[in-house]
C-alpha cells in the first residue's frame, strides 16, 4: 500500500501548490540554433526529485521564433493570441451551452407532440452540435493563428535589443495588470532582463541590484561587467 502511494505520488502529473519551474534555454556546444526546455519540480520523494516536462521547443528553418511565456502568463498569451485565455475558455464554453439550450428546447418540444421523433431529434441535434463546435473551433485556431503568425515573423527579424526590450515590455505589462486588479500582486519590482546568443554567450542587458551600483564600483568589477 506505501509503496503504491509512493508510485502514485512520484508519477502522477498533477504538481501541488509548492511546485516551481526551471526554465534551460540556450545553445548547446554543438548547436547554431537555440532551444528551450522547461520542466515543473515540486519535492523530493524517496531521495528523487519528482519533476515532470512542460514545454520544450527548439529553433529550426521552418520555425525561426517563438514567444513563450512561463508563471503569470496570462497578459503575454492575451498580447500573442489577441484574446485571453479566460475569454477564450468562456467564449467556447458559452457557445456549447447556447447550442445545447437551443437543441434540447427543440426537442423538449417536439416530444410533447411526438417522442418517437423528439428522442431521435435529441440524438441527432447533439451529434450536429459536435460538429458545429468543432467547426467553431477550427475557425477561431484559424483566426488565432493568422493573428500569430506575422507577430512571430517580426519577432525573428528583431535585433537583439530589442529583443531584450519587448521581453520585459511583456513582463511590464503582466505587472501592470496585476497593479490595477484586484488579484495578487505577484509580478512586481525592477526586472531583470539578459539575452543569450551563440557568438556573446549570457549577457546582462537589465540588473537590479540590492546596493546602488555607481557608489560600489569594486563589487561591480568583481561581477565582471560595468555600468
Amino acid at each position: 500500500m506505501i509503496s503504491d502511494l509512493g508510485i502514485e505520488i512520484l508519477t502522477r502529473r498533477v504538481m501541488g501548490p509548492l511546485s516551481s519551474g526551471l526554465v534551460f534555454a540556450g545553445f548547446g556546444d554543438s548547436e547554431f540554433l537555440p532551444g528551450l526546455y522547461s520542466v515543473n519540480v515540486e519535492i523530493t520523494v524517496n531521495n528523487r526529485v519528482r519533476f515532470h516536462a512542460e514545454k520544450e521547443y527548439e529553433v529550426t528553418e521552418d520555425q525561426t521564433a517563438a514567444i513563450l511565456p512561463f508563471a503569470q502568463a496570462d497578459m503575454v498569451y492575451s498580447f500573442i493570441q489577441g484574446i485571453h485565455p479566460t475569454i477564450d475558455r468562456n467564449r467556447t464554453i458559452t457557445v456549447a451551452e447556447i447550442l445545447e439550450t437551443f437543441v434540447g428546447r427543440i426537442a423538449a418540444i417536439t416530444e410533447e407532440h411526438d417522442a418517437l421523433l423528439g428522442a431521435s431529434l435529441r440524438v441527432s441535434f447533439t451529434e450536429c452540435v459536435q460538429s458545429i463546435l468543432s467547426e467553431i473551433n477550427a475557425v477561431w485556431q484559424r483566426q488565432t493563428e493568422g493573428y500569430l503568425k506575422p507577430l512571430v515573423s517580426n519577432v525573428a527579424a528583431l535585433p537583439k535589443d530589442e529583443l531584450g526590450a519587448m521581453a520585459e515590455s511583456l513582463v511590464n505589462l503582466t505587472k501592470f495588470r496585476l497593479r490595477v486588479s484586484p488579484e495578487r500582486e505577484t509580478v512586481s519590482g525592477p526586472i531583470d532582463v539578459a539575452l543569450i546568443s551563440k557568438g556573446d554567450g549570457f549577457v546582462w542587458l537589465k540588473r537590479k541590484h540590492y546596493f546602488q551600483a555607481e557608489l560600489n564600483p569594486r563589487i561591480i568589477s568583481e561581477y565582471g561587467r560595468s555600468d
